[in-house]
């Protein structure tokens, strides 16, 4: 900021700055004289008021005062505060010898004139130091109380908080309460007060209309209302489709094969197809029509409109009609079906099924529960307790394996007392094979059960409870196993070492029977 600075004599410290309009108000005031040293950015030193030439009308002022014998303080402002504060006193009387008329002309500032909400016109009095109407007669110091704008009266004060007692808010509460209870009984058409209450509790009351009526309680000597019975009622979601001319000879998996092209086909509690073949209620045989459920509805349209009026099978001499299906109900009333299942149960089901529908971005690839073989009996309980051992084994099943079909992934639960292995193919003829070759075949000893994972048991929860005593054991007979198998392959490499050179291929075919025989590996037979 650019302007005249003056120093403090009693510190010798600069104050500053001050414009010239500033400036003049100090002069005028006394604060500054002619005396006085000033200085300003880009002056080469410190000079007196008088010696500035560019100050010159200033010094006149300076002069004026002096010899005008008006108040004059020899010193500068002493703190910034205090110059502040001259600063203000300077530029009030600057405005006070330069302003316009007191009576309001028309070179009021905008900032000294504003319009009230009646339409009435202020501007600032600076002799009253108030408001006063615009276009009056300037009022004196003998009529303050005239009809200027008084700032105190035309602010809002709040009214004190008041806190009431705790016995007064009770009060309150429950009046409020009373008076709430009157007001719902009133627009439920009962009684309104006490009186009206025990008169009326003497004779049944009439129902009252409306759906605030029944939410009352029932009052008392009034009849219970009959039970309202279940009404049928439609579908929103319709995704079951109605079939007829089938063979009297047709089975569900028939038609499961046949209507799977155009949809997942819901699952019941039992996880069975929702397909419904129709018999005649006399003889038990079949009548050619049925009712299939799909999970989605578009399957519906699409079914109906692909399947409508073509032959289920090729050499069937009548055609299907498909149709979206239509519900009667027969009887008086509906009876609802008691649920097999819970509601979290059947949401858990409906979630499996759904996520059939998901897409991984290959259209053949088969599922966890169709490419899954579960091998029971592939070892003893305990028999595989490190990580290393499981991997081993699981190398010799995947060879074994995949002689059947492409290998995807082979597990080792090696915590499982039944000793299961699951592997998982790419392809259905692959776990078909697996299944006819493994089946009944034995392990070590052990005759192996091979069966389809039926996509809910989890076999790596279940592990061998053993005591402390036979987890002792084993672990010894583990670290026995560990040094055997060490000792074996020390021999064989002393043995390697002083037969010479064509000793390490018998060596080395000694350590594999070492190792065969301290491991226990077998063959499949």
């Amino acid at each position: 900021m650019s302007g005249w600075w003056t120093l403090d004599s009693s510190t010798g410290q600069p104050v500053g700055p001050y414009d010239l309009k500033a400036l003049q108000g100090l002069i005028s005031n006394g604060y500054v004289t002619e005396s006085t040293p000033l200085w300003k950015d880009g002056a080469p030193e410190w000079l007196k008021l008088g010696e500035i030439e560019e100050l010159q009308p200033l010094v006149q002022v300076a002069a004026e005062v002096a010899k005008a014998g008006k108040k004059k303080v020899p010193e500068a402002p002493a703190d910034e505060l205090a110059a502040f504060q001259a600063e203000i006193n300077a530029l009030e009387a600057a405005g006070t010898e330069g302003g316009e008329d007191e009576g309001g002309g028309d070179a009021t500032p905008e900032e000294l004139e504003f319009e009230d909400d009646d339409g009435t016109i202020y501007i600032w009095d600076k002799k009253l130091r108030k408001y006063m109407p615009k276009g009056g007669a300037s009022v004196g110091p003998g009529s303050e109380g005239g009809a200027g704008y008084d700032m105190e009266a035309m602010t809002y004060t709040g009214d004190d908080e008041v806190i009431p007692s705790l016995k007064a808010a009770v009060a309150g509460e429950e009046g409020a309460a009373a008076e709430d209870r009157k007001r719902k009984a009133t627009e439920a058409g009962g009684p309104s007060s006490e009186a009206d209450a025990g008169a009326a509790e003497g004779a049944p009351a009439a129902a009252p209309a409306g759906p605030a009526g029944r939410r009352n309680k029932k009052q008392k000597g009034q009849p219970a209302a009959p039970a309202k019975p279940a009404e049928w009622f439609e579908l929103k979601n319709n995704t079951s489709v109605y079939v007829t001319g089938l063979p009297l000879d047709v089975t569900v998996e028939e038609v499961v094969t046949v209507f799977s092209k155009y949809g997942l086909i819901k699952e019941d509690e039992q996880r069975q197809p929702r397909i419904k073949l129709y018999r005649d209620k006399a003889t038990g045989s079949l009548k050619g029509d049925a009712l299939v459920t799909y999970l989605r509805e578009p399957s519906v349209p699409l079914a109906c409109q692909l399947l409508d009026g073509a032959p289920f099978r090729a050499d069937s001499t009548t055609n299907m009609t498909v149709t979206v299906a239509k519900f009667e109900m027969k009887g008086e009333r509906y009876e609802p079906k008691a649920k097999a299942i819970s509601k979290k149960e059947r949401k858990m089901m409906l979630q499996k099924q759904e996520k059939l529908l998901t897409w991984g971005g290959f259209d053949d690839k088969l599922t966890a529960e169709k490419s899954t073989v579960i091998l029971r009996n592939m070892f003893a309980a305990g028999e595989v307790a490190l990580q290393s051992e499981a991997e081993e084994l699981e190398g010799e099943i995947s060879a074994e394996c995949a002689k059947c079909g492409p290998v995807d992934k082979v597990r080792v639960f090696k915590d499982h007392p039944q000793g299961v292995v699951s592997v998982r193919f790419t392809t259905a003829e692959g776990v078909a094979a697996c299944l006819a070759r493994m089946s009944g075949r034995f392990f070590a000893g052990r005759q192996i059960a091979a069966e389809m994972w039926d996509g809910v048991t989890n076999y790596a929860a279940v592990k061998v409870k053993e005591s402390e005593a036979e987890q002792e054991a084993r672990l010894e007979a583990y670290a026995r196993e560990l040094e055997s198998r060490a000792a074996a392959k020390a021999a064989a490499e002393a043995a390697a070492a002083a037969a010479g050179g064509a000793a390490p291929a018998a060596a080395g075919g000694a350590d594999a029977g070492g190792a065969d025989a301290a491991g226990g590996d077998v063959t499949m037979s």
